[in-house]
């Protein structure tokens, strides 16, 4: 998983979210199946992400991005 090519892609794609992307923390976590987030840092288990395509790895790092857009940690949802 190359996280910076993917951050890189979601920046293109989504030139609103450059900013978040820019702040929001990324950090390996090993025990995670594969990423989730607590609304500031989206951590990730790169072991498992070697599963995914980089299509769907992109894709589950965009859905943690957004939870992480719409608090959804603080929201309870």
């Amino acid at each position: 998983m190359d996280l910076n090519e993917i951050r890189r892609d979601l920046a293109d794609r989504y030139p609103q979210w450059a900013p978040l992307l820019e702040t929001v923390g990324f950090r390996e976590a090993p025990t995670l199946e594969p990423a989730d987030n607590d609304g500031r840092t989206i951590y990730y288990n790169s072991r498992r992400m070697k599963y995914y395509t980089p299509a769907a790895q992109t894709f589950l790092i965009a859905q943690q991005v957004l939870h992480v857009q719409l608090a959804h940690d603080q929201r309870g949802a």
